[in-house]
C-alpha cells in the first residue's frame, strides 16, 4: 500500500506519457486537414479520465477545425468525446446536447461504434438522475450496437455500466454476472479492468466483505496508476479510506484519504473530495480529536452546501435540455409529415387531372385518393395535438422545477444559514478562548443539539429535493419495525435526556413490515424528532405499532406536548408554504420534515393520518404493508 502511495505522489508530476507526448506533437505538428482533426480527438480522449480540462481544449480546437472543413464523421466523433467529457465534469445539460448532436450526425452516417459511444454517455446521465431501470436499458441497447461491429471497447463499458447500475440497484448477483462477462470481453483494455475490480470491491464492501474489498480497490489503484488515470484514482482511494474506516485502523484510513484530498483538489473533482472530507471528519472522529473532527465537518459542510446547489441548478438544466429538446423533436417531426403530405397531395391532385382527361369514370377513385387524404390530415392534426398537449406538460412540469429551485434556494439562504453562522460565532469565542472551562461544557451541548438539527435539516432538504424532481428509487424490503425505532431512539438519546422525556414503545419484537428501509427511517426519524421538539420538559412520548387491517399495520408517535391549531395544520402540509414554529425550548427547523414524511408514506403504498389539540399534544400515524 506504501508503495501505491508513493506512486500517487510522483505520477501527477510525470504529466503525459511518452505515447502521450507523441501524440500531441504529431497533432501540432500535422497539417489543418481531417488527419489532424482525428488526431487531436484520440488525444482528447486520452486526457478525459486523467485531465478533463486540458481534454476539453483539445477537442474544442478539433471541432473548430472539422467545422471549417465540413468534416461530418469527424464532428460526431467529436461531438461524442465532448459529451462525455462534459459528463465527468457533472455539466449534465451541455453532455445531452453534444451527445443529441451526436446521435444525429453519426446515426446518419451510420457509425455505430459512435452510436453505441453516444448510449452510453445518455445511460450516464440517466444513471446520475437514479434512473437506473432506464440506464440499465440504454446501456443494453449501445452493448448490442457495439456487438453488430465488434467494438469490443464499448461492448466492456456498456457491460460494466450495467454492473454499476445494479450495485446501485443492491443486485449484487447481477453485478458479478455482468463484471465477469466485461472482463471475459475486453480487449487489452486496462482502464475497464480496473473498473471491474472497483466495481468487485464495491459488492464485497456492500456484502461487509472488506478485507477481500481491500484486495480488489488496491488491484483496481495499482492499475489507475500504472495508467495515469486520476479520476480512477481519486473514485478507488476513497473506497479504500472508507474502508479502512470500517476496519477501525484510523492511521491507514487517514493516510489514503489525505492524498485523496491533494489528488481531487488538484484536478477538481469535487464528488470525490466532498466524500473524502466527510470520512476524514469520521476518522478524526473515531480517534477522538474532535478538534480536527470538527474542521473536516465545516469543510465538508460548506463543499457539500456549494455542490448541493450547483446540483440543483444543473438539475433544472438538464430538464430544460430535455424539455428543449422534445420540443425540437416535435417540431421536426411534424414539419416532416406535413412536408409529405403536401407532396403526396400535389401528386395525387396530377393524376387525378390526368385521369380526369382520359375518362371521368375515374372520378370515383379521386373521391376515393381525397377522402383518405382527408383522414390522413385528420390524424396529422391530431397527433399535432397530442404533441403541443405533451409539450405543455413539460413546460409545467419545469414550470414546477423552477418553483422548487427557488424554494430550495431560500431554504438555503435563510433557514441553513442562520444556524451554521450560530455554529461559527460559538467556535470563534472557543477560538480565541474568551469562555471559561464551564462555559466551554455548557457551549459544547448547544453546539452538538445545532449540529443535529442542522445535519437533520440538510437529510431531510436533500431527501424533499429528490422527491420532488422524482430521482427517488423504492425498494421494498421487510423490515423489523423495532429494531429501526431503537435505533432512532439511541441515536436521540441526548437530546430525550437533556429534556427528561420518558419514551414508551408498544410494539411487537418480532413484527415486520414491507417497506424501503431508507425511507422509512427517515419517517421515523421525523416524526420521533418533531414529538422531541414541541414537547414539554418531563413529557411522554409513545410509540407503538398494530394491525390496521389484514394486511396493514399502524404505526404511531404521540406527544403531550403543544399541539396544533387546525389552520396550522394545513399549512404544515401544504407545500406551497414555507412554514415551521420552534419548539419547547426554541429549537428550529425548516419546516421540510413532515413534507418528507408524507411524500415517503405516500411511496410506500401507506397514508398518513394527523390528529392534535392545541395544548394537549399530538398524534401521527401512517400505515404500511404488512407483507
Amino acid at each position: 500500500m506504501l508503495k501505491l502511495i508513493l506512486l500517487i505522489l510522483c505520477l501527477p508530476m510525470i504529466g503525459f506519457s511518452q505515447s502521450h507526448d507523441s501524440l500531441v506533437l504529431l497533432a501540432q505538428k500535422a497539417k489543418p486537414d481531417t488527419n489532424k482533426v482525428r488526431l487531436l480527438n484520440r488525444v482528447a480522449v486520452a486526457l478525459r479520465e486523467t485531465d478533463s480540462n486540458l481534454a476539453l481544449r483539445y477537442a474544442e480546437e478539433a471541432r473548430v477545425l472539422a467545422d471549417s472543413l465540413s468534416d461530418q464523421r469527424g464532428l460526431g466523433e467529436l461531438f461524442t468525446n465532448i459529451g462525455w467529457i462534459y459528463y465527468r465534469k457533472g455539466i449534465y445539460s451541455k453532455a445531452l446536447e453534444y451527445t443529441t448532436n451526436g446521435m444525429v450526425i453519426n446515426k446518419s452516417l451510420n457509425n455505430r461504434s459512435e452510436i453505441a459511444a453516444c448510449l452510453i454517455t445518455v445511460g450516464a446521465i440517466q444513471f446520475e438522475q437514479d434512473q437506473f431501470k432506464e440506464a440499465i436499458a440504454s446501456f443494453k441497447e449501445a452493448y448490442s450496437i457495439a456487438k453488430t461491429v465488434n467494438h469490443r471497447v464499448n461492448m466492456s463499458r456498456s457491460l460494466n455500466n450495467i454492473a454499476f447500475s445494479f450495485l446501485r440497484l443492491k443486485m449484487f448477483d447481477s453485478v458479478r454476472f455482468y463484471v465477469n462477462r466485461s472482463v471475459s470481453e475486453h480487449v487489452n483494455d486496462d482502464f475497464r479492468l480496473a473498473f471491474s475490480d472497483r466495481i468487485l470491491g464495491d459488492v464485497f464492501y456492500g456484502e461487509g466483505k472488506y478485507t477481500d474489498a481491500l484486495k480488489s480497490y488496491n488491484t483496481a489503484l495499482e492499475s489507475a496508476i500504472h495508467q495515469n488515470n486520476n479520476f480512477l484514482q481519486a473514485s478507488t482511494l476513497f473506497r479504500i479510506g472508507r474502508t479502512y474506516l470500517r476496519l477501525r485502523d484510523t492511521d491507514k484510513a487517514l493516510k489514503v484519504l489525505n492524498q485523496n484530498l491533494f489528488l481531487s483538489n488538484r484536478y477538481g473533482f469535487k464528488g470525490e473530495q466532498e466524500t473524502t472530507l466527510q470520512l476524514m471528519a469520521e476518522t478524526f472522529a473515531m480517534r477522538n480529536d474532535f478538534a480536527n473532527a470538527y474542521e473536516f465537518q465545516n469543510r465538508y459542510l460548506a463543499l457539500h452546501d456549494s455542490l448541493l446547489e450547483q446540483r440543483s441548478g444543473e438539475q433544472i438544466n438538464l430538464l430544460e435540455a430535455q424539455y428543449k429538446l422534445g420540443l425540437k423533436n416535435a417540431q421536426i417531426d411534424f414539419l416532416t409529415k406535413d412536408t409529405i403530405y403536401k407532396e403526396q397531395e400535389i401528386k395525387m391532385q396530377r393524376i387525378g387531372i390526368y385521369i380526369a382527361v382520359a375518362w371521368l369514370a375515374c372520378m370515383l377513385l379521386l373521391i376515393i385518393i381525397l377522402f383518405r387524404t382527408n383522414r390522413r390530415a385528420s390524424a396529422a392534426n391530431r397527433l399535432l395535438k397530442e404533441k403541443n398537449y405533451l409539450i405543455e406538460q413539460q413546460a409545467q412540469q419545469l414550470r414546477s422545477l423552477n418553483t422548487t429551485k427557488d424554494k430550495l434556494f431560500s431554504i438555503i439562504g435563510h433557514d441553513l444559514r442562520g444556524p451554521l453562522n450560530s455554529l461559527r460565532g460559538m467556535m470563534d469565542l472557543l477560538s480565541k478562548s474568551m469562555i471559561t472551562q464551564e462555559e466551554f461544557i455548557e457551549f459544547s451541548k448547544k453546539i452538538r443539539t445545532n449540529i443535529d438539527f442542522v445535519y437533520t435539516d440538510l437529510e431531510n432538504l436533500l431527501s424533499w429535493a429528490q422527491a420532488q424532481q422524482k430521482g427517488i428509487q423504492t425498494v421494498f424490503t421487510k423490515v423489523n419495525l423495532l429494531k429501526v425505532v431503537q435505533e432512532k431512539i439511541n441515536l436521540l438519546q441526548e437530546t430525550i435526556e437533556s429534556k427528561k422525556l420518558q419514551i414508551k414503545i408498544d410494539i411487537n419484537p418480532n413484527l415486520e413490515v414491507c417497506a424501503d428501509k431508507n425511507q422509512l427511517i427517515s419517517i421515523l426519524r421525523n416524526l420521533i424528532t418533531n414529538a422531541i421538539k414541541f414537547s414539554y420538559s418531563g413529557g411522554t412520548i409513545v410509540i407503538g405499532a398494530k394491525p390496521e387491517s389484514e394486511n396493514e399495520i399502524l404505526v404511531f408517535v404521540t406527544d403531550s406536548g403543544t399541539g396544533m391549531e387546525e389552520n396550522e395544520l394545513d399549512k404544515l402540509m401544504n407545500s406551497n408554504f414555507h412554514f415551521s414554529k420552534p419548539g419547547t425550548q426554541n429549537e428550529r427547523g425548516m419546516g421540510l420534515g413532515l413534507l418528507l414524511v408524507k411524500d415517503f408514506v405516500e411511496l410506500n403504498n401507506g397514508k398518513l393520518i394527523i390528529q392534535s389539540k392545541p395544548g394537549l399534544g399530538s398524534t401521527f400515524s401512517f400505515t404500511l404493508r404488512a407483507n
